[in-house]
């Protein structure tokens, strides 16, 4: 390092997190700019540690990025330990300020994301993480002080997951007759997808009781139905349950209004309008067994 670049500082270190639902996955976003370069060479790679993540209860084990991956580890991973609570990211490409007037093709802040699962318990947030690491130059390597991000707590955990909306309309109440029913939900929570169909996010509807239709996989229609396997619902006709599974790749977001609709033919005779109830099972990505799976209790359709 030069002179002017003996002692390294970061001209923008910003962390922050997106979901404070208890259990649910959080997206934790980090963007970094440093005065001097953080380079990896071959037999000199470079380093950079996130520590202090304390609370959180993603098994330890490799976390993929998102983002401006490449400079903040070659390999697209984060190494996480939940023991220590430390993402490291391995070989980083941090080219640091560049003198007035000259070009840089990379500069400006690198900026990349993650996701960690929250605590099981309620917590204010007590997570206070510092960046650390080491960079080569002149061939030696060269520790980098910690230094915290600005006094930002992450970790937050003070609310349950939940439907936040659940609304339902029909165009026919003919005995007999096709009904469609057109569904809108959204939650406070993540739901994703998972090439097993096991884990991935599931969507109940119940009590839609006594329709004539035979159990089936049924087409959706709708704005949304591209989110949901062979854009289909699985319908359950003795039980009165409709269940839609993410399609792999694909995922609705915390706040995000979801529009479906499919077609049940009505019962044969005239019914009380039943009570019907949305709930769901949140997948996230690290998610490898059930275990992994967070049940969103039912909001009454309105």
């Amino acid at each position: 390092l030069s002179p002017s670049q003996a002692s390294c500082s970061y001209s923008t270190l910003t962390i922050r997190e997106a979901n404070g639902v208890l259990s649910a996955n959080n997206l934790i976003s980090v963007s970094l700019a440093s005065t001097c370069p953080i380079l990896s060479f071959s037999s000199l790679p470079a380093s950079l540690t996130i520590s202090g993540l304390t609370g959180f209860s993603t098994p330890s084990g490799l976390l993929p990025l998102s983002g401006n991956v490449q400079q903040a580890s070659c390999t697209g991973y984060g190494n996480w330990s939940r023991e220590q609570a430390t993402l490291v990211l391995t070989s980083p490409w941090v080219p640091g300020s560049c003198p007035a007037g000259v070009a840089c093709p990379f500069a400006g802040a690198v900026s990349f994301s993650f996701f960690l699962r929250n605590r099981d318990s309620i917590a204010a947030g007590q997570s206070f993480p510092q960046l650390s690491g080491s960079t080569s130059a002149g061939g030696v390597s060269k520790s980098l002080q910690a230094v915290d991000f600005g006094g930002t707590s992450l970790g937050r955990a003070t609310a349950t997951a939940s439907v936040t909306e659940a609304r339902v309309n029909q165009n026919s109440t003919v005995a007999s007759s096709w009904n469609n029913l057109s569904f809108s939900f959204s939650f406070n929570c993540d739901l994703w997808s998972s090439a097993s169909p096991a884990l991935s996010s599931k969507i109940t509807i119940a009590g839609l009781s006594n329709s004539l239709t035979p159990s089936a996989s049924l087409p959706l229609s709708g704005r949304d139905r591209s989110l949901f396997a062979g854009e289909v619902v699985a319908w359950q006709q003795s039980q009165g349950l409709a269940v839609l599974s993410l399609a792999p790749g694909s995922s609705i977001l915390a706040g995000q209004l979801v529009r479906v609709s499919f077609l049940l033919k009505n019962p044969s005779s005239a019914q009380p309008q039943p009570s019907l109830a949305l709930s769901a099972t949140a997948n996230y990505p690290w998610a490898s067994s059930l275990p992994g799976l967070v049940q969103v209790p039912s909001l009454a359709v309105a």
